[in-house]
């Protein structure tokens, strides 16, 4: 085929897939965090996109869930289509970026099975629920440092990391591998610096200190715990585990120390090899690393089996695909992988089976919790009953007149 060749079909009737999981298994319900959004884009208009949510400034967001639940009258199903396809796009562009970089076939299609298991339902909290920070945030960031290493265009790519930093705080930490991206360019590193200090002057100015004493009261053996949990959980798809969660967090944490040592060890052995080739798959490792290590500050005191968060999912993928990577551009397809090849494709074949299963059975799960709960909304709309209610929000008294607002504009659950 064309330069990048059959995976990029396969990537395509993937996300296609995807999209049918999405729009199957998205509850056309507001859930928990959801209901904090209703007065904002029914009473208080555009200029509450400006506001600080915890740590975050999620403003470019926000704009872009206000715009779509005013197009549809908040039909969930387009905002969880809106992350799908920012989630396809990063994942697919992933794959574009290593095939204009590795020419060999058989290598491609390598890399191409190991973005077929990432583009998958595995990342269901973040396709299935809210329009996604950390989705979108990532995904701009990506492209940023495409364009750095490809075009050199440092102002398209200043205009991305803006955007990136007023969309997550992950945004933020893009500016870091970005830096390392341009580091050959004088003048790349210039604006970015300048970029980025006016970009930290503006998101901090105004902001209101939010702590947690959970948080940071995680001691540094937790803290280690759950920075070793959070690299193996990719691998499972749900953190509520019953029994099974103690075995569960070990395994995981030995895969994420065999994961980071498999990190350190190619590092190491590429530290000299200034191939383009391995410019990206390392500032992804440092992105992913850095977004790692402010996920553990910020949640380590709340208990290890948040490290298996299915939202946290995208900064682990985007380690174990640039591990790929590295991997595939070190030892050459045509030395150990090509002998290895049915055996590594065969797993990765699995991986990807076994991503959707998972995702499949939390998507029929979470449809099957929550269609009770939409039907009495539907029904009854703030009479529903407090234990329909409290599957939809902890305080059920506090969404009913949430309830009745959505009802009186007919949005959301209420819409024609």
């Amino acid at each position: 085929m064309s330069v990048v060749g059959k995976p990029v079909v396969w990537l395509a009737l993937s996300a296609l897939a995807l999209l049918v999981y999405v729009l199957l298994f998205t509850p056309n319900v507001p859930i928990a965090d959801q209901w904090e959004g209703v007065p904002y884009f029914l009473t208080h208009g555009w200029q509450s996109a400006l506001g600080q949510i915890n740590q975050h400034r999620t403003i470019i967001p926000n704009l872009i869930t206000l715009a779509l639940a005013k197009a549809t009258h908040w039909n969930l199903k387009v905002e969880a289509a809106a992350a799908w396809f920012f989630l396809s796009v990063l994942m697919i562009a992933v794959y574009l970026s290593f095939a204009a970089l590795v020419s060999d076939r058989n290598a491609r299609r390598l890399f191409g099975l190991v973005m077929l298991s990432q583009l998958s339902p595995i990342h269901h909290e973040n396709i299935l629920w809210v329009f996604s920070g950390i989705v979108f945030s990532s995904c701009l960031v990506y492209l940023a440092l495409s364009v750095l290493l490809f075009s050199r265009q440092t102002w398209g790519a200043l205009g991305l990391l803006i955007a990136a930093s007023f969309s997550f705080i992950s945004g933020l930490l893009g500016w870091l591998p970005a830096y390392y991206v341009a580091h050959r360019s004088r003048r790349g590193v210039s604006l970015l610096l300048v970029g980025s200090v006016l970009c930290l002057s503006v998101y901090f100015a105004g902001n209101r200190a939010v702590g947690s004493e959970a948080g940071a009261a995680g001691s540094a053996i937790a803290a280690l715990q759950y920075f070793l949990i959070f690299f193996g959980a990719l691998f499972f798809p749900t953190h509520r585990l019953g029994p099974w969660q103690g075995p569960v967090l070990c395994l995981s944490g030995l895969i994420g120390l065999a994961a980071l040592a498999a990190g350190t060890y190619l590092l190491i052995k590429t530290r000299q090899n200034n191939e383009r080739a391995l410019v990206l798959p390392r500032a992804l490792i440092g992105y992913a690393l850095l977004n790692a290590l402010a996920i553990v500050l910020g949640r380590s005191g709340f208990g290890l089996e948040g490290a298996l968060l299915s939202r946290y999912h995208l900064y682990q993928s985007l380690y174990y695909v640039s591990l790929a990577w590295l991997g595939i551009v070190h030892f050459g397809y045509r030395g150990n992988l090509a002998r290895y090849d049915r055996l590594i494709s065969g797993g990765l074949i699995l991986l990807t089976i076994y991503f959707w299963l998972g995702g499949l059975g939390l998507g029929y799960f979470k449809q099957r919790k929550y269609a009770p709960a939409e039907r009495e909304l539907k029904a009854r709309g703030e009479r529903i009953s407090d234990s329909a209610a409290q599957l939809l929000y902890y305080e059920p008294a506090r969404i009913r007149p949430l309830i009745r607002l959505l009802r009186e504009k007919k949005y959301g659950p209420f819409r024609e």
